[in-house]
This record gives C-alpha cells, structure tokens and sequence, in this order.
C-alpha cells in the first residue's frame, strides 16, 4: 500500500510532466506527519521514490503504470518448461499470485509482499 501512496505522491507532484525541484525532500520523515504510512518504512520510501522518478525519464508517464502493458501469464505458462529447466528448480508450476486476494493458504512470505512493486513482476519460491 506504501508504493501505491508513493506512486500517487509523485503523479500528484508533476508540473508539465516533470518533477518540481527537491520535491523528494516530501519524502523525508521530517516533511510527514508523524503516523503516515511512509514514516514506519524509513529509507526505502526515497529509495522506492528514486527508482520511480529514474523509470520516469527514461520512460515517461508509463513508470507510473500499475499493471504490466501484456498479460504474462500466457507467456510464462508457453514457455514454462524451458524457464524452470534453466533455473534447475525441477518440477514446478507457474501461477499468478494477486497480493490483495490471498488466503491463509496461498499467502507468499513476507519479505515477498514487501518487496513487490505495482506494474512489476516478481518471482518467489516456495
């Protein structure tokens, strides 16, 4: 929820689709109110923000897009016997796995969630 709020911040602070200047100091702790999402994850705001803000003008607009411009799936699912013989993980499958409808039972790590982005594919192990 925290990347969706940086992203937000950052589409909400371009002026003539280019980033005012020191608008990353609106990262800072200092700058947000104590009990603010972005407060308790510390470094890894400005981090998530420089990586945003470099996908941005190398690729305008579309650094902001929540969902991928294809459905991967399909893709991965075609050729899934030659990605998992060249990782060497043995027999396995390919699923989707969407973060805001797990269960008990499909629910990935913690540093998994934590480390996903929107618009961004992840792979995790089991």
């Amino acid at each position: 929820a925290w990347k969706l709020k940086v992203i937000g911040m950052m589409k909400d602070s371009l002026k003539d689709d280019k980033f005012p200047n020191g608008f990353m100091k609106m990262f800072d702790k200092k700058s947000l109110p104590a009990d603010d999402i972005l407060v308790a994850k510390g470094k890894q705001v400005g981090q998530f923000a420089g990586m945003v803000k470099s996908q941005f003008e190398a690729n305008g607009p579309s650094a902001f897009n929540l969902e991928l411009p294809f459905v991967e799936m399909p893709i991965l699912k075609e050729h899934s016997t030659y990605l998992l013989s060249k990782i060497k993980v043995g027999s396995s499958k390919i699923e989707k796995l969407n973060f805001f409808e797990t269960t008990d039972e499909n629910l990935p790590e913690p540093t998994t969630a934590e480390n996903a982005v929107p618009g961004k594919p992840s792979i995790a192990f089991n």
